[in-house]
Order: C-alpha cells, then sequence, then structure tokens
C-alpha cells in the first residue's frame, strides 16, 4: 500500500508514483515513521513581586485630612454622562438601521429561497449528499472514504469539494487539481475523472451510511 503525505490517501496499486488528486510524491505505507514527541520542559515557577510598603512620616503617605472628594466626584459626574449620551446615541443608531436591517433580512431569505445550497435534492427520487458517507472502488485500486458535509467539504477539508445538480455530482480535489463527475443512481455512483496531468480514470462510490 502507497500513501500520499500531502492528503493521506491510500492508494493499493503499487505501480503509481504520484497522488492522482494532489500530485505529490506517494510513500509506503511501511517506510513511514512518525518522529518522537518533543519534550516540553516547564519554565521554573518565580514568585511574585511583594508590594512597596510606605513608611510612616514618607512623602508617599499622605494625610487623610488633606485629600479632596472632589476629584472623585467630577470623575463619577463624567462617567455618568458619558453612559447616558451612549445609551442615547445607540437608541438613535439602531432607530435609523432598523428598517434597512429588515429589507436585508428579507432580501436574504428570498435569495436563500430560489438559490439552492450545496447538495440539495433537485430531482424527485434522488438521495441528497448532505450528511452522507460513501465508500469506493476504481481502475486504479484508490481506497478512499467520503463524507459529503452540507457545508460542501469532503471529509471537512476545504480544499476538496462537491455540489449536487439533480442526479449529477461534481466533486473537485485539492482545489481542482483532480475533477470527478457522476450519476447517482439509489446508493451507487458512477464517475469518471481526471486530473491536470490528463491522467483519466472511473469508479464508483458505493453508499455505507
Amino acid at each position: 500500500m502507497k500513501e500520499c503525505p500531502a492528503c493521506s490517501r491510500v492508494y493499493a496499486d503499487e505501480s503509481l508514483r504520484f497522488c492522482l488528486d494532489d500530485g505529490a510524491s506517494l510513500v509506503s505505507q511501511v517506510a513511514r515513521g512518525r518522529a518522537p514527541a518533543t519534550m516540553r520542559i516547564n519554565p521554573p515557577r518565580t514568585k511574585p513581586a511583594q508590594a512597596t510598603e510606605v513608611l510612616p512620616g514618607s512623602r508617599l503617605e499622605l494625610p487623610a485630612e488633606k485629600q479632596s472628594l472632589v476629584p472623585w466626584v467630577v470623575a463619577g459626574a463624567a462617567l455618568l454622562l458619558a453612559t447616558v449620551l451612549g445609551i442615547v446615541i445607540t437608541i438613535v443608531i439602531f432607530a435609523n438601521h432598523r428598517p434597512s436591517t429588515s429589507t436585508a433580512n428579507l432580501n436574504d431569505q428570498k435569495k436563500s429561497n430560489s438559490t439552492p445550497a450545496a447538495g440539495s435534492q433537485n430531482s424527485p427520487g434522488v438521495i441528497n449528499l448532505a450528511g452522507t458517507k460513501w465508500t469506493q472502488t476504481s481502475t486504479i485500486s484508490q481506497v478512499k472514504e467520503m463524507n459529503f458535509l452540507a457545508n460542501g467539504t469532503i471529509n471537512n477539508d476545504p480544499t476538496d469539494t462537491w455540489r449536487q445538480d439533480g442526479s449529477t455530482l461534481i466533486m473537485e480535489f485539492t482545489n481542482g487539481y483532480a475533477h470527478y463527475e457522476g450519476t447517482i443512481a439509489g446508493d451507487r455512483i458512477d464517475y469518471k475523472a481526471h486530473n491536470k496531468v490528463n491522467l483519466e480514470w472511473t469508479g464508483t462510490l458505493y453508499r455505507v451510511k
């Protein structure tokens, strides 16, 4: 068995040298090893700095009778005024933007109703692929399990995407390096594929969940 170091796809065909979906050089699964985990040493604990004590009679100690309450009163009044102004400004902004927000939400709702999402069911009798899991066989002995997520990705990989148009399934791997196009027939999908180096192959997906 050979494995792609870039996408971890596994191939049973020992004669293959490059990954069909991203072009990376394949390596033997037996030859691949993992480096030992790096040991992490925690830094030594340091003692918290002690607060500086003010000795009686020093210049840093102010007599209690000489401290004035005026700065505190002024600061409290300024804080209260700022809070009131903030509330008023927030109410004015919310009142001015409320109609436009409602209109935008209505437009978004119309757009979502008119545009089918990835994996939508467009034809009667055809299953919706979103949330299903499949395995496959192909002419190049490729071993792969595919999970079609509702966000339009395969196996939650943003570089591998899928979309459904009725009974037609289109898949793009490694940002379009490989292109798949298949026909959905119950729990089976027959497809044809090719990549950017003009290699072509066929295969079949079988539903497992």
